[in-house]
């Protein structure tokens, strides 16, 4: 089973992540973002030159770990990287639009659960002071992630896709709910 969360930032994906009870055996991806981040504070400036090439490396890094793993849950997935560079008006669309068919080949099946977290709560820096807080921005990423979700969810995949919403608490249960159904499918 692997399951991606998908949301701007500060919608609780890292919180609903790592929240998560340890019996579920689910390993946690969500630190690459973060990591490169600390090197690179300034990147995450859709005006900075290097803009895209950072959403580039994290896409590259979804594919390479995603499609040989089993068995995780990510605060990041590839539709996160495709609403930002099209929040921002990204130059690099046909080599993106490339990865996303050759990613969606690979990880776009039955054992796959995409999770939108739409906005419900003010943005926070949290505990990650790179975290960009401009609102407006962040709602034109959360339209684009809004529309790629749309889109993927329409391939007849296999994949599950769901939306949570309400408090922090109420989205982990519906969560819980989501993998123990999936469990219990299989």
């Amino acid at each position: 089973m692997k399951i991606f969360l998908c949301g701007a930032q500060g919608t609780g994906k890292s919180t609903l992540v790592t929240s998560l009870p340890l019996e579920f055996g689910l390993e946690i991806k969500d630190s690459f973002s973060k990591a490169f981040l600390e090197k690179n504070p300034d990147i995450q400036n859709s005006s900075n030159i290097n803009y895209d090439d950072f959403q580039d490396k994290i896409l590259l890094y979804c594919l390479s770990q995603y499609v040989n793993d089993k068995n995780f849950i990510s605060s990041r997935s590839i539709i996160d990287s495709f609403a930002y560079l099209a929040a921002c008006e990204s130059k690099n669309g046909i080599i993106l639009n490339n990865i996303l068919n050759h990613y969606r080949d690979y990880v776009l099946t039955a054992d796959d659960i995409y999770i939108y977290l739409p906005i419900e709560f003010p943005i926070s820096k949290g505990n990650n002071e790179m975290r960009n807080t401009d609102n407006e921005y962040q709602l034109r990423v959360d339209e684009q992630i809004q529309k790629y979700f749309k889109k993927l969810r329409k391939m007849e995949s296999g994949a599950q896709f769901y939306t949570l919403s309400g408090s922090r608490e109420s989205r982990l249960e519906q969560l819980i709910e989501i993998i123990n159904k999936k469990r219990e499918d299989v």
